[in-house]
């Protein structure tokens, strides 16, 4: 059991350190203090059920439904495009954050389903979880030994997302250069940007 625990563990932390668009909505989130800790517990809900569902052998339904990958790259390469370009256009209000010194949060509804967005609008994520990670377990034939596995690959997760969010967070580069916050948004949206045509051309082409 301790094995498949920390096969679970090592898998997972092999492929969740891929800086991708989600761990940079974490890290942004972070940076902003713009509830951070409710995008860390999304997205490691996400991996918790999408390695569970790989787990219990649903991975082949995405073998029959090449389809369902179309649709994910589609829906996702819109978002991150959207998303990026909102981020480049758009206007901070330098002179408030200057006086506030923090910036306001977003409505947590709003932060949730944002999150949800970056999490599971990427078919990146289902061969990361569901194919890889939970195609791994699923070939473990006691049962507890697969849930040590899960348990390993989620605490994974778990540590990541929250140690990411925390760290990012105790940064102080917004308090000292109140322009921070328009340069990090600016950046992220040319990185989402990239982001976007890189899953356009990965479910596409």
């Amino acid at each position: 059991m301790l094995l498949s625990f920390w096969e679970g563990f090592i898998l997972q932390g092999s492929l969740i350190l891929a800086f991708g668009a989600q761990n940079l909505f974490v890290l942004e989130s972070g940076l902003k203090k713009d509830n951070q800790f409710i995008v860390a517990f999304v997205c490691t809900l996400c991996d918790f059920l999408l390695i569970l569902i790989g787990l219990l052998g649903f991975s082949f339904l995405f073998d029959q439904y090449p389809e369902v990958k179309f649709i994910f790259g589609a829906l996702g390469t819109i978002f991150l495009t959207v998303t990026g370009l909102n981020k480049i256009f758009s206007k901070q209000n330098i002179g408030q954050t200057k006086v506030n010194r923090t910036p306001l949060k977003s409505p947590k509804l709003n932060t949730v389903l944002k999150t949800l967005a970056f999490s599971l609008l990427n078919p990146l994520v289902y061969v990361d979880t569901v194919f890889l990670i939970g195609g791994t377990g699923a070939r473990i034939e006691h049962i507890n030994s697969k849930i040590s596995f899960w348990l390993g690959a989620s605490l994974l997760s778990c540590l990541w997302f929250f140690g990411l969010s925390y760290l990012s967070s105790q940064l102080n580069l917004l308090r000292l250069r109140p322009d921070f916050l328009e340069k990090i948004s600016k950046a992220s949206g040319f990185l989402l940007i990239i982001f976007a045509v890189k899953m356009a051309a990965l479910s596409f082409l």
